[in-house]
């Protein structure tokens, strides 16, 4: 499409081309971004240092398994149910979206978006728990 565009479609060309809603496509991209890592050499938006940075020099310390897990579970704990057990079996249990959706009886698509909006949630959450 860039070509035969010769530039960037918008996202209203791009919905109409691949035959979806524009919502669709949009949740589809907010989802993607979502779940799109972030590297830890990124620097931190309070200090400005490599998140790497604030790591622990000794990752294998108790004292640090048992603070992440408390955060971990705090966090968990704020989502709504339905968006926890889809983290659950995405990530702690290694479920695929086609698995979890056959699971939840729902599609593939709906899965998407709701596993985006639980994982914003998350990084929300914990980005006002870390930068407190």
């Amino acid at each position: 499409m860039t070509q035969n565009l010769a530039g960037e479609p918008t996202r209203v060309e791009l919905a109409a081309h691949l035959g979806v809603p524009l919502r669709t496509l949009e949740n589809t991209l907010q989802a993607w971004q979502a779940a799109a890592p972030v590297s830890i050499d990124v620097p931190h938006q309070r200090t400005g240092r490599p998140i790497a940075s604030t790591l622990p020099a000794e990752p294998g310390g108790r004292s640090h398994e048992l603070e992440v897990s408390d955060l971990v579970h705090g966090l968990l704990d704020q989502l709504r149910p339905d968006h926890r057990r889809l983290i659950e079996l995405r990530y702690l249990h290694n479920a695929d979206i086609d698995k979890i959706a056959a699971q939840v009886a729902s599609s593939t698509e709906d899965v998407e978006v709701r596993l985006a909006e639980a994982l914003e949630h998350l990084r929300y959450q914990a980005r006002h728990v870390y930068d407190a």
